[in-house]
């Protein structure tokens, strides 16, 4: 039996070729599907030699260390810069929430107070002082003071200076000497109490903070801060005073922990304006006493820079640098400024009067919050002059040369990989045009040539004929002799047409064993006249094969010789043909006439015509065209 293998070497190497590249290029379509570069490393590498990589990465890598190399010392300076506005940054966020916290708990002091003053049994005893009306009082003050912690005393006065109603440590009622160790940092009751008889009820004044010793704190002095609320009586006629000791540690002991950075040790301290501290993380508890009273102030001259930018220039929040004490970062905080409620912005005509809440001296207020970075914090974040330092610096360099020489080579390569991109795109767009087998336009191709061939007929009235040519018992082919002699059978079919046609017409494989010849500038004679010519010469086509399997055994093999046929049809632009799909139709008719008449023959079909011409090698003429016009 025949089998399947092809004797011509060259025949059978192209054909394996063509097979070979129709898998690759089938794989390279999924990848194009997925979006990946097309096979680049490999190619990258066969088209990048050695000496082509170092002469063009040496250059770039050379010119971008060098750029990296002169960025990276202004580049520490500015990661070290960087760092210190982080950290300022952190601060000034900590002393926006301290201010914040800070005005929000006076204002639920004064609330407290205003509370107090306004109870119903407080205002009976106010207006009726006698023994029965004020001895409820010191229960409702003694609730107060162990609700909250932050009271020492209340205690209501008469304007003779009799203390009413006392409650809370007999040593801060009005009058008694305090200890002598806080005298210096002490006020008297008395300009406090001459202030608050001038004011109308419901008025507050507060006193300047001053410091106290009890028994629990000795040494160590407290700050106290004293509110005085004017009650009972007609405006300008006050019969009573209440006056309220306010303990500031209970008040502000959430501050060290507001003011505290992450990771970072600072030291902390809320100051009057005259710099003293009034609570501070520098010593135990925050308490101020002997001599470790000054020890949260700064050194004058920073103390007199930042009162000079807070007081004067009115810049809040701020930062110092100084060589001796390091970054001090500050803010102004007035516990007084009661005209908004702290966190809310009010609408208009909702504020509380500006005159509510007054100060003995003005030049006690507003107190400064202030946090310390200390240099020796500060030295931990800068690298440079260091030997840590120096090796981050070499570090540096030797990672910029690698990055830019990095950088280079994935410049060049994705230029390479783009290259190939750009060739395999070509390559897709031909196959996507072409018959992989036989080398041929693929329907796809053929139907864009025609649309133009017939736009040409439809405007100048050139000539335009179609042959459809179809291979006579492939099937049978295929089946005794297998699909490679089959492929075979193609090419060698499609190269035999190709050779006969003229250089502008086009052949091309419309499908299976079907092949489309699209011919410009050709009457229906030329036409019928070419379509012999092929259909003799694939009629003389010999296609040897081996009559074994294995190709080693062919030297010694005997050849077998396959000869074929094809039925063609043809059919050629006329005014009912405005379209691809009726030349296509007609020629397809023609081709099916040519089947039925035996095959191995040539049939036209033309509009108005009654019978098909034909030219058989049974029946020939000595014209053609004559010979149709016999039968027309």
């Amino acid at each position: 039996m025949v089998v399947g293998i092809v004797k011509y070497p060259r025949q059978a190497d192209d054909l394996k070729l063509r097979w070979q590249g129709g898998v690759r290029e089938g794989l390279h379509r999924e990848i194009v599907k997925l979006g990946w570069p097309i096979s680049s490393k490999p190619n990258v590498l066969r088209s990048a030699p050695p000496l082509r990589l170092l002469r063009e990465f040496l250059p770039i890598a050379a010119l971008l260390s060098g750029l990296v190399s002169l960025a990276i010392w202004p580049l520490v300076r500015s990661i070290e810069q960087g760092e210190v506005a982080t950290l300022t940054a952190e601060a000034r966020g900590a002393l926006q929430e301290s201010r914040s916290d800070i005005e929000w708990r006076f204002f639920e002091t004064l609330a407290d107070i205003r509370v107090i003053s306004q109870l119903p049994r407080v205002r009976e005893a106010v207006n009726s002082p006698t023994p029965e009306q004020l001895r409820p009082l010191n229960g409702i003050f003694r609730t107060f003071m162990e609700s909250y912690g932050r009271y020492s005393s209340f205690t209501l006065v008469n304007r003779q200076g009799r203390s009413l109603v006392h409650e809370g440590p007999a040593d801060l009622t009005p009058g008694l000497e305090e200890s002598t160790t806080c005298a210096n940092l002490t006020q008297g009751h008395e300009a406090l109490l001459a202030k608050a008889w001038a004011l109308d009820p419901g008025q507050f004044v507060v006193s300047p903070v001053h410091w106290y010793q009890d028994q629990a704190t000795k040494p160590a002095c407290q700050p106290l801060m004293e509110l005085a609320v004017p009650m009972g009586g007609s405006p300008g006629k006050v019969e009573f005073v209440l006056l309220v000791h306010i303990l500031l540690n209970p008040l502000l002991q959430e501050q060290h922990r507001i003011l505290q950075l992450h990771n970072i040790s600072v030291l902390s301290a809320i100051l009057d304006p005259q710099g003293h501290a009034i609570n501070s993380n520098t010593t135990a508890s925050g308490h101020i006493g002997g001599s470790e009273a000054w020890t949260a102030r700064p050194d004058p001259e920073a103390w007199l820079a930042i009162r000079r930018i807070l007081f004067e220039q009115n810049i809040f929040p701020a930062s110092l640098r100084t060589d001796r004490q390091g970054l001090f970062i500050f803010s102004q905080v007035n516990p007084l400024n009661t005209r908004r409620v702290p966190g809310q912005q009010l609408e208009d005509g909702t504020t509380r009067p500006s005159r509510q809440i007054l100060a003995m001296e003005a030049k006690d207020w507003p107190w400064v919050l202030l946090i310390q970075i200390p240099n020796k914090t500060l030295q931990t974040h800068e690298y440079l002059g260091t030997s840590k330092g120096w090796t981050l610096l070499v570090a540096l360099y030797l990672s910029a040369a690698l990055v830019a020489l990095s950088l280079a080579y994935a410049r060049l390569l994705r230029r390479l990989s783009q290259e190939d991109l750009l060739r395999h795109s070509a390559e897709l767009e031909l196959l996507a045009r072409t018959d992989s087998l036989t080398g041929l336009p693929n329907r796809r191709s053929l139907e864009e040539l025609v649309n133009y061939e017939l736009a040409r007929w439809q405007r100048h009235q050139i000539p335009l004929a179609v042959l459809m040519l179809d291979l006579d018992h492939f099937k049978t082919v295929n089946d005794q002799n297998g699909h490679a002699v089959g492929d075979a059978v193609l090419v060698a079919f499609s190269r035999t047409c190709q050779a006969e046609l003229h250089n502008t017409d086009t052949l091309a494989r419309w499908g299976g064993e079907e092949f489309l010849a699209l011919l410009p500038n050709t009457d229906h004679c030329q036409a019928e006249t070419l379509a012999e010519r092929l259909r003799q010469a694939v009629a003389a086509l010999s296609i040897p094969v081996l009559e074994t399997a294995d190709p080693a055994e062919a030297p010694s093999r005997s050849a077998a010789t396959l000869r074929i046929t094809t039925s063609i049809g043809i059919a050629s632009c006329h005014d009912d043909s405005g379209n691809f799909d009726t030349l296509l139709r007609e020629a397809d008719e023609a081709l099916y006439a040519a089947k039925e008449a035996g095959r191995n023959c040539i049939r036209y079909v033309q509009t108005g015509l009654q019978t098909a011409s034909e030219w058989c090698p049974k029946r020939r003429t000595s014209h053609l065209c004559s010979g149709m016009a016999a039968q027309e």
